[in-house]
C-alpha cells in the first residue's frame, strides 16, 4: 500500500497543471509581443540601407554617363545625346542610365526597337530602380520607386522667381554635370524617392520606370517652390507630383555628388525647393 501511493505521487509530480501551462503561454505572447516591433524595425532598416544604395548607384550612374558624353546628362525626356535628335530611342533618364547600372542588355533590346514603352519593357522590374519599403511596387510591372528631379535633368531655367520649361525640339534637358549645378553638387538633389503608384490624382497613378506620360519624375508637373514631399504614406494618399516614400520620419534624397540624404520630416517645404533648383545662388536654410 505505501508502495502504491508513493508511485502514484511520482507520477503526479511529473505533469504541468493547467495554470503552469497558461502562465507559460502568457510569457511567450509578451516575448513575441516585445519581440516584433523590433523584428520591424530591422526589416526597415535593411529596407532603407537597400534604398539608400538604389539611390548612390543611381547618383554614380549619372556621373559616369557625363563622363561619357562630355559632361552631358541625359534629359527629363527626350533622345540622347543632344546630337541624335531624330532617330533611336524618346525616353526620361531611368532609360538612358540601364548601361550604367548593369542593364546593357535591356538597353540594347529597347534601342533596337526604337520605343521603350511597348511590351515587354513596360513590364520589366530592374532591381536598382525598386525600393523594398515601396509596397506599390509588384512584380512584372515596371514601376520604379524613384523621380528624377526634372528641373535637373530638364535643364529648366531659373528666372527668379520660379521655373520655366525650356523644351529643345520636344527634347527636355541635356543640363551639363557639374556646370549647371553651380549652387554645388551635395546642395542638389538628382532623385528622390517617390512611390510607384499613387492614386491622387488618379489619372497619374503609376510610375513606370520606362514611362511616357507616367514618367518617374517631379518638378514638372509641379514646380518649385510649391513640390511637397510625404513620408509614411500610401498609395491612397500619396500626391502624384510630389516625392513620396512609405519610410517612417523621412525620405531619401539622392544628390549631386553621389552620395544619399535623408530628407527629415520636419524639413520645410521651402528647404527642399531650393535643394531642387541647381543654380538659384541661394544658400540652403539650416534645416538641410
Amino acid at each position: 500500500m505505501p508502495f502504491s501511493v508513493r508511485k502514484r505521487a511520482g507520477m503526479n509530480r511529473g505533469g504541468f497543471t493547467l495554470i503552469e501551462l497558461l502562465v507559460v503561454i502568457a510569457i511567450i505572447a509578451i516575448l513575441i509581443g516585445l519581440l516584433l516591433p523590433a523584428v520591424q524595425k530591422v526589416r526597415e532598416a535593411a529596407a532603407r540601407a537597400q534604398c539608400s544604395n538604389n539611390l548612390k548607384q543611381m547618383g554614380l550612374a549619372v556621373q559616369n554617363c557625363a563622363n561619357t558624353y562630355q559632361g552631358q546628362m541625359p534629359p527629363a525626356m527626350g533622345r540622347f545625346p543632344s546630337n541624335n535628335m531624330t532617330s533611336g530611342l524618346y525616353a526620361g533618364p531611368h532609360v538612358w542610365l540601364l548601361p550604367y547600372i548593369e542593364q546593357q542588355n535591356i538597353f540594347n533590346a529597347m534601342q533596337a526597337s526604337s520605343n521603350a514603352w511597348i511590351s515587354p519593357y513596360n513590364s520589366l522590374n530592374i532591381k536598382t530602380y525598386v525600393c523594398p519599403s515601396d509596397p506599390t511596387v509588384q512584380s512584372n510591372t515596371g514601376y520604379t520607386s524613384y523621380a528624377d528631379n526634372a528641373v535637373v535633368f530638364g535643364n529648366f531655367m531659373w528666372n527668379g522667381a520660379g521655373v520655366t520649361i525650356s523644351p529643345m525640339n520636344g527634347n527636355y534637358g541635356y543640363a551639363q554635370f557639374p556646370a549647371t549645378l553651380s549652387d554645388g553638387t551635395s546642395n542638389t538633389i538628382l532623385w528622390t524617392e517617390k512611390l510607384g503608384l499613387c492614386q491622387n490624382p488618379s489619372y497619374y497613378a503609376t510610375t513606370t520606370f520606362n514611362g511616357n506620360y507616367d514618367t518617374p519624375m517631379i518638378g514638372y508637373w509641379i514646380q518649385p517652390p510649391n513640390i511637397g514631399f510625404q513620408v509614411g504614406v500610401n498609395q491612397n494618399n500619396c500626391t502624384f507630383g510630389y516625392a513620396s516614400s512609405a519610410h517612417t520620419g523621412a525620405i531619401l534624397a539622392g544628390l549631386g555628388d553621389g552620395s544619399v540624404k535623408m530628407i527629415a520630416q520636419g524639413m520645410s517645404t521651402y528647404t527642399f525647393n531650393l535643394a531642387l533648383i541647381p543654380n538659384d545662388g541661394y544658400p540652403l536654410p539650416s534645416d538641410w
